[in-house]
């Protein structure tokens, strides 16, 4: 619903610009498990100079994300597990001597009109959309360590009207899965168990 969701965003970047003291320009949208698949692909680049450079980097993940996908889909994110010269796992390959760079990845996917309505939106408010992430990625860098992003963690987020859940492991999403519950249904339950409003009933859950 494009008018209760700009009322949403006005609320929303008046708090922010407040706590903050700067105003809202630019923004990053984050979509959420609910809207999004995802596939396992490698790009791959020679080395020319026998050494990675940047640029070798660049190429070999840009090459990562050329999967099929439908005439409606954009990438959105694109989560790298692992690289590889020559076959050898590194963490950080740019440096390493070699002939071949392999980067693992997952390519994150979601319809294209839920990116140009909410850009439609943002853009009427005179924000500009700077790119696309996914939620549950932004969330474990924000949240877990590298460490734990390689070595298996759940992330759990409870919405208001579903709950979505994603296990990372190897810095990429192994499973996922969106319960269609959420803080209205309890706020929903007490209402009806205690025969009070709605209003009052989000008040006393909060």
């Amino acid at each position: 619903d494009p008018g209760r969701l700009v009322l949403q965003l006005r609320h929303i970047l008046r708090k922010l610009e407040i706590k903050t003291g700067v105003p809202t320009e630019q923004v990053v949208l984050c979509i959420d498990l609910s809207n999004i698949r995802y596939e396992a692909n490698r790009g791959s680049t020679g080395l020319p100079k026998g050494i990675v450079r940047d640029e070798d980097l660049y190429k070999a993940v840009q090459n990562s994300m050329i999967v099929a996908k439908a005439s409606e889909e954009e990438v959105v994110d694109l989560l790298i597990s692992d690289y590889k010269v020559d076959g050898v796992s590194l963490t950080n390959p740019e440096g390493a001597e070699g002939n071949i760079l392999d980067v693992n990845s997952q390519v994150i996917l979601a319809p294209r009109e839920i990116i140009d309505r909410a850009a439609a939106v943002l853009s009427g408010e005179g924000i500009k959309l700077m790119g696309t992430g996914l939620s549950v990625h932004g969330m474990a860098n924000l949240m877990l360590n590298k460490s734990q992003r390689y070595s298996g963690a759940v992330i759990i987020d409870a919405g208001h009207v579903k709950t979505d859940m994603a296990i990372i492991r190897s810095n990429k999403i192994v499973y996922m899965e969106s319960i269609p519950l959420g803080g209205k249904n309890i706020t929903k339950d007490l209402s009806l168990v205690l025969k009070i409003t709605m209003d009052e009933a989000e008040t006393l859950k909060k």
